[in-house]
C-alpha cells in the first residue's frame, strides 16, 4: 500500500509540475501491465532511442518504472497503464537531449544537432499518446524558444522533469 501511494503521489506531482508527464492518458485504457511487463517495454523502447553524448541507459530501470528493481517486496501488486514503460524511456531520452542543449561551450553544429534530436520528441509515444494538448503546446513553445536561443523554459523544465536519477 505504501508503494502504491508513492507511485500515485509521484504521478500526481509529475502531472502538476511538468509538461512531459501524464503517462498513459490514452493508452492506459487498453489494459494494465505488471512491473515486469512495464520494465520490458521500457527496455524495448530504450533500444530505439539514441542518447545524447555522455549519457548511458541506467543498468536498471529508473525508480518508478519497475519498483521491483529496488526492492522485491515493494510494489509487487502494482500495475501500470499500457505504454507506461515507453513513456519513461522517452522521458529519460528527452532529458539527455535537454541536458545536451544546456551544456556550455557547444559548437553551433553540436547545438543544432541537439535541438534536432530534442525535436524528435514529437515522434515518440510519450508525445503522441501520453501528453495532452496543453502539454504538447508546452513542448512546442519550449522547443521554439530554444530554436531562437532562449533556453530558459527548457532549463526550467529540465530542473523539474529530470530528477537526480536523470543527471
Amino acid at each position: 500500500m505504501r508503494a502504491q501511494r508513492k507511485v500515485i503521489l509521484g504521478c500526481v506531482a509529475a502531472l502538476l509540475l511538468a509538461p512531459s508527464c501524464g503517462f498513459g492518458l490514452e493508452e492506459a485504457s487498453t489494459g494494465a501491465q505488471t512491473p515486469e511487463e512495464t520494465r520490458a517495454q521500457y527496455w524495448e523502447e530504450a533500444k530505439k532511442l539514441p542518447l545524447a553524448p555522455g549519457w548511458n541507459w541506467p543498468p536498471r530501470t529508473p525508480e518508478g518504472v519497475g519498483i521491483l528493481d529496488s526492492d522485491p517486496d515493494d510494489g509487487a501488486g502494482n500495475t501500470y497503464g499500457s505504454g507506461y514503460g515507453r513513456g519513461w524511456a522517452n522521458d529519460y531520452w528527452f532529458c539527455s537531449w535537454q541536458r545536451r542543449l544546456l551544456e556550455d561551450g557547444l559548437r553551433p553544429a553540436e547545438r543544432t544537432e541537439a535541438l534536432r534530436m530534442a525535436k524528435k520528441i514529437r515522434e515518440t509515444p510519450r508525445y503522441k499518446h501520453f501528453v495532452d494538448e496543453d502539454g504538447r503546446r508546452q513542448y512546442e513553445d519550449m522547443l521554439a524558444e530554444a530554436e531562437l536561443g532562449d533556453l530558459s523554459t527548457l532549463r526550467s523544465d529540465f530542473r523539474v522533469s529530470c530528477s537526480q536519477r536523470h543527471r
